[in-house]
């Protein structure tokens, strides 16, 4: 009896390590299959059109696409900050911005604020303007202790708002950002951004009006139906890890609309306000 029990045992743990081994086994060789897949749909590639065709989903893909454009273009890897290939890969959006990079490495000296302009974004749009941080024409300007495009998504918002209200297309997110440097509402010491402050003391300065608003739908409501665009500081959640400016355009039946300084797509899609309201901390309405 005691023979039958151990030969059941045995038996019992030799299948174990079969499956144990297929498994572990079928992982490797998915492995290397995605990596083997992922480097023939790269060598397939024409070297004009490669690196728009790779879909980012890693850190790997953006290292990837960031190495074949700097062969194609006579830069090296070595041209890109350290933590570019995590910036690509946590927002593909960003891709031409961070490709291109080494060609403004100097856009401070080069370009003054009195080139650029948002004139034409002000004639193309009725309502307010998205403006992304990460814009070719100020994203690779300083902001504080980074390029903007990574920091500049207070100044960005404020720029919307001010640019609109007061239809003045100089008030750009470049214009904002060094007056948010001139005047102190970056935090220098702790490298976190913008000082709220910005958005009412800094905003009073522009020439705007502001008002508090309650963290209520009925609040948020009546400011974005006054036609009063709404600057939020967001928590973490949908639109951040840690903190975030984004500005709210429009309400209609417990939705809103929203210009996200970091995101297109989530700039294009309605939002259900009750789904985003625990992640705001602070909000201001303006006018003139």
């Amino acid at each position: 009896m005691k023979r039958n029990k151990l030969v059941i045992l045995m038996f019992v743990m030799l299948i174990a390590a079969a499956a144990t081994y297929i498994i572990w086994d079928g992982i490797e060789s998915a492995e290397i299959y995605a990596d083997s897949d992922r480097k023939t749909r790269i060598d397939t590639l024409s070297d004009d059109e490669d690196y728009r065709l790779i879909d980012i989903e890693s850190e790997a893909d953006a290292r990837e696409v960031i190495s074949i454009y700097a062969d194609n273009n006579g830069y090296s890897t070595d041209d890109y900050p350290d933590d570019f290939a995590r910036r690509l890969a946590a927002q593909p959006e960003m891709r031409d911005f961070i490709l291109e990079y080494p060609e403004h490495i100097n856009e401070d000296r080069e370009v003054s604020l009195s080139e650029i302009s948002v004139g034409d974004d002000l004639e193309k749009t009725t309502g307010v303007p998205l403006f992304l941080q990460w814009d070719k024409r100020w994203g690779y300007r300083t902001y504080g202790s980074n390029l903007m495009a990574f920091t500049g998504c207070g100044p960005t918002c404020l720029s919307m708002v001010a640019s609109y209200l007061l239809d003045n297309s100089y008030l750009t997110p470049a214009y904002v950002a060094q007056f948010s440097m001139d005047n102190g509402y970056y935090d220098y010491e702790n490298h976190s951004g913008t000082f709220w402050t910005l958005m009412y003391q800094g905003a009073a300065d522009l020439g705007l009006s502001w008002e508090d608003v309650y963290c209520e739908e009925w609040s948020v409501a009546e400011h974005l139906q006054n036609g009063e665009p709404i600057i939020c500081i967001m928590g973490p959640g949908d639109f951040t890890s840690e903190g975030h400016f984004i500005v709210l355009t429009g309400y209609e039946d417990g939705y809103v609309t929203v210009n996200d300084p970091n995101s297109r797509e989530r700039s294009s899609q309605r939002w259900e306000l009750s789904q985003i309201m625990p992640q705001i901390q602070g909000m201001w309405a303006y006018s003139v």
